[in-house]
């Protein structure tokens, strides 16, 4: 979201205001504040926020007519600070009509950019379409993520593929404690084969780590900060399996004197994105772009 603008509503002054993102939200100057017929109430345990904007204004990114507009949606505490109630993305087509009326449509979930299923693969996900836990029919293996709410989310921030990815939580704290988020997929029996995923780990001990688990086996880990997505293949036999992707704070259970901003590289992110996961049974040995069937012997 950094380079890109927010408007941001706060119940507790009843204020909705325009900011720039960069590494935080930074309030934009009086001249910049254009919205009209702005308010936000918490009514009935929901927060409603209403305002008007100006499609194209100087410097900021402009609301397309007759285009898709990805806008992202954060949650958080009653005061101005991180969104640590979640976050969504939503689609918005912006259209005039044939009367010369604006109309709004509303498409989500979905993507501006699909992608298709490897070649030789019996299950794959890019997170491109439904909602969490992507379960597009009965026969889909189920996704979960703990704690939930609060735990990994479909987001449009990092995808590796696409315009969606999986990304984890942001579990660092004023006290330093240590905290966890696992997502698992629950995979039926595919037969033998290679489960692969993408991963984007924006981590670093001993701040945080990231691990994957088969069955409860640790079958790798990420322990410094990468700068671009990476293929990961895990050897799975038969039967049906479960699979981790956890991400950590604090694995260490350093000291909070230790979490000295100096020592962070400057990759280094406190999140985790996972993409395009699939599994490839070992009567296709895939390189990629074809299967290659193994001669009969």
């Amino acid at each position: 979201m950094a380079g890109s603008q927010a408007i941001i509503g706060i119940p507790a002054d009843g204020s909705v205001l325009k900011y720039d993102l960069t590494s935080t939200a930074t309030l934009m100057n009086v001249d910049r504040q254009t919205l009209t017929d702005t308010s936000v109430a918490e009514v009935d345990g929901m927060v409603i926020m209403e305002f008007a904007k100006l499609l194209v204004e100087d410097g900021e990114v402009p609301i397309l007519e007759d285009a898709e507009n990805i806008l992202i949606h954060a949650r958080g505490p009653s005061a101005l600070g991180y969104h640590t109630n979640g976050r969504t993305s939503v689609v918005v087509f912006l259209s005039t009509d044939s009367a010369g009326f604006d109309s709004l449509t509303t498409i989500s979930p979905t993507t501006i950019a699909p992608t298709a299923t490897p070649v030789g693969a019996t299950y794959y996900r890019g997170f491109e379409q439904g909602g969490f836990p992507f379960v597009v029919d009965a026969t889909d293996p189920v996704w979960t993520t703990d704690p939930a709410p609060g735990g990994w989310e479909r987001t449009t921030e990092g995808p590796y593929a696409g315009a969606y990815s999986l990304r984890s939580p942001v579990l660092d704290n004023d006290a330093k404690s240590q905290a966890e988020s696992r997502l698992t997929v629950s995979l039926p029996d595919y037969g033998i084969g290679e489960l692969h995923f993408y991963v984007l780990a924006g981590i670093q001990l001993p701040f945080d780590s990231f691990e994957y688990i088969v069955d409860g086996v640790s079958r790798g880990a990420i322990e410094e900060p990468m700068t671009a997505y990476e293929e990961r293949i895990v050897q799975l036999g038969p039967g049906p399996h479960s699979v981790e992707f956890v991400y950590k704070f604090n694995p260490l259970n350093a000291p909070p004197e230790n979490f000295l901003v100096d020592g962070v590289g400057a990759d280094y992110a406190g999140f985790v994105y996972i993409d395009d996961v699939y599994f490839v049974p070992s009567g296709a040995l895939y390189d990629g772009v074809s299967p290659v069937i193994p001669p009969e012997i």
